[in-house]
């Protein structure tokens, strides 16, 4: 009996099977948000394909709100939410961009550099001396505190971040713990 050649080996099964799954999880993300008269808020954006993300928050920008990251926002959303011109982050943001791919497998660095040349100038700088502007798989976990020292503009109140930054610092002195004693 003649046996007919298998036209892929299961290795290669697996392989398929795994970038199909990685390809509709990275679709099927979604950015949670919430509208009031002024500002539309984001709570929590997964990030996903490029496109249509960049379409999402350029219909943000283009209703005249501010945006305000109050949350995590990653991969696609980071990239978005922070590129919009009219947008400022709360102390409950984390920033978390990472290099971009192709269906979540093939690294494309030169996508990366060119969607993260619509940050504000000190976030583009920071992220493309990180790792995970190479990292397609893990990202970055930039949290407030970190974000007010890389961009303290971004802050949705800046001088009320600044007082309390200075007011913080003025507590860790030991100056400070001198007279508190």
């Amino acid at each position: 009996m003649r046996a007919f050649p298998i036209p892929f080996s299961t290795r290669s099964a697996w392989r398929g099977a795994v970038l199909a799954i990685a390809a509709v999880v990275s679709g099927c993300t979604s950015t949670s948000y919430e509208v009031s008269r002024d500002d539309i808020v984001i709570d929590l954006g997964l990030g996903g394909f490029i496109n249509p993300i960049f379409e999402r928050y350029n219909g943000f920008a283009s209703s005249g709100r501010r945006v305000v990251v109050d949350g995590h926002v990653i991969s696609a959303d980071a990239f978005a939410a922070f590129a919009m011109p009219n947008m400022c982050y709360t102390h409950n943001a984390i920033w978390s961009p990472h290099a971009i791919s192709q269906a979540g497998v093939v690294p494309d660095y030169a996508a990366t550099r060119y969607v993260a040349s619509y940050l504000p100038e000190p976030l583009e700088e920071w992220f493309l001396a990180d790792h995970s502007s190479r990292d397609w798989i893990g990202v970055a976990m930039v949290r407030y505190d970190e974000l007010v020292e890389i961009w303290p503009e971004g802050s949705c109140d800046p001088v009320e971040e600044g007082l309390a930054k200075f007011e913080a610092a003025q507590a860790a002195s030991p100056a400070a713990e001198r007279i508190s004693r």
